[in-house]
């Protein structure tokens, strides 16, 4: 009975384990200054609004986990310009998006 009871635990962390690593986690590094330096702020969910965080209009470098999209805007609620990015960006300011970013949210 014990037996049965292991393989049947295995069995299902085995299943579902598997499955819980398949579900794709977004995640974006915010940082106040080029080349990735200065402070930083880590998200896996949208944010409407960057204000109480200390980074709106402040951020000018970007960390995207691979394979992932997001959606960086100039104002909040996902308003005024905006931009999707795809890879790690080091440098906004050639983009127009340095000291810019207000809300930001994944894309699927």
């Amino acid at each position: 009975m014990t037996r049965v009871f292991v393989f049947a635990a295995l069995f299902f962390a085995t299943v579902f384990g598997s499955v819980a690593l398949a579900a794709p986690t977004y995640s974006i590094t915010l940082f106040e200054h080029k080349d990735f330096q200065g402070r930083s702020l880590t998200t896996s969910e949208a944010v409407v609004d960057l204000g109480g965080t200390g980074l709106n209009d402040a951020v000018s470098s970007v960390k995207v986990v691979p394979g992932q999209r997001w959606l960086l805007c100039k104002n909040k609620k996902f308003r005024g310009g905006c931009i999707v990015v795809d890879r790690d960006i080091s440098d906004l300011a050639p983009l127009d998006f340095n000291d810019r970013i207000s809300s930001l949210r994944p894309v699927d």
